[in-house]
């Protein structure tokens, strides 16, 4: 399931209102110097919504846009604008933040207008789905609580901070916003106008570049024919970050990963006896993942460390040699078989719990994407317990 940024509200447009915005936002950025590197409209797809269609033929390797430095928000940006002496002390993406919940309220006087018309009113993505929190399905759930642990966080700073009135759905608008089109430029972070037309996608690798001459620009590594949807690349995302913060999910993504914790090996261990010693804190569970290649080295040294009966501390796990004899070797293949069929059965019972969600397709589409890569993994790891000639 693909379905870009907000893409369903946008669709809910007159189509006449988005099209003005759009010519808005081109005079606008000529207006600035802008001159376009390849003919693009915009257009709708059937998977997308909105999207940036090419109008001729483009080669790999050239160069999609480039968009004048003066039309970039930047933390600079804030800090010369009313409000900067407020929120010198604030990071990065929140200063972007403030400073667009400060330009929403001047209106038509806002000499960004006609960027941010071109804006969503509302995203796609769970938090603006209104669903009761209990309906997610519970690996979901545990990832939506931390995104919104966050955003109340950021909240309290920008409250402290602003000295000026704004509700809590205009924060997260704004904060949504910055999440979801934020760039890095050089050691800061920007919003870069008709850049986050282009939808995403991770089958396409993107360069970003800046200069003072020609302000940020992108290349792409691909060509696409004439009538085609040029996308773009907003990172290496796995599904769950794709469905928290943009609102959709990519079938095939090559950047999808299971994650799993220190207690699910802990249980999987269990099963064959195998106890964990005490391990120092320290932040190991980031790699504890299965993409479609199989389990991670992390994950299966982890394991290792486990059966090998060491403590789980950096200086035990980056060892470059464990010794691992054949006969553990075969334990450790069966605890991770144990990890990953365990994780599966969890899975597929998750997919019971959507039901109640006005949001089934989507996360259904979460849910089976992993199934599908923890059957890789499965396979992948009965494959390493099988003897070799």
């Amino acid at each position: 399931m693909r379905l870009g940024r907000a893409g369903r509200q946008r669709g809910r447009r007159k189509r006449g209102q988005s099209t003005d915005h759009m010519e808005r936002l081109r005079v606008w950025l000529r207006e600035r110097g802008w001159s376009e590197d390849v003919r693009l409209k915009a257009a709708r797809f059937p998977t997308t919504g909105r999207g940036l269609q090419a109008i001729t033929s483009i080669d790999g390797g050239s160069t999609i846009v480039s968009i004048p430095a003066e039309c970039i928000i930047v933390p600079g940006t804030v800090d010369r604008s009313p409000i900067g002496g407020m929120v010198k002390e604030l990071p990065a993406a929140l200063k972007l933040c403030a400073f667009l919940l400060f330009e929403r309220i001047q209106g038509h006087s806002s000499i960004w207008g006609p960027y941010l018309a071109t804006l969503p009113k509302s995203y796609t993505n769970l938090a603006y789905m209104n669903d009761a929190v209990d309906s997610l399905p519970a690996v979901v759930r545990d990832a939506f609580l931390r995104q919104r642990q966050e955003i109340d966080n950021s909240l309290g700073l920008l409250r402290s901070a602003l000295d000026i009135s704004f509700a809590r759905w205009e924060f997260e608008w704004t904060w949504f916003t910055v999440n979801t089109r934020v760039v890095s430029l050089d050691d800061t972070v920007a919003l870069v106008p008709y850049l986050d037309l282009f939808n995403h996608s991770p089958f396409v690798q993107t360069r970003a570049g800046f200069s003072s001459e020609r302000g940020y620009f992108l290349t792409i590594d691909r060509p696409f024919s004439c009538g085609r949807q040029v996308f773009i690349n907003y990172g290496p995302h796995d599904n769950m970050k794709l469905l928290l913060e943009y609102g959709f999910v990519v079938e095939g993504n090559p950047n999808d990963v299971v994650r799993f914790t220190l207690d699910d090996i802990r249980e999987a261990c269990g099963s064959f006896s195998v106890h964990f010693r005490k391990f120092a804190l320290w932040d190991i569970e980031e790699g504890l993942v299965c993409d479609r290649s199989g389990p991670s080295w992390m994950l299966e040294r982890v394991v290792q460390t486990a059966c090998l009966g060491l403590p789980l501390e950096p200086q035990v796990v980056f060892r470059s040699e464990l010794d691992v004899s054949l006969v553990l070797r075969s334990q450790v293949c069966q605890v991770l078989h144990q990890l990953l069929s365990m994780k599966l059965e969890y899975y597929l019972v998750q997919t019971h719990d959507c039901a109640n969600s006005r949001q089934k397709t989507i996360l259904l589409a979460l849910l089976h994407e992993h199934i599908k890569i923890l059957k890789k993994g499965l396979f992948v790891v009965e494959k390493m317990q099988t003897p070799q000639p």
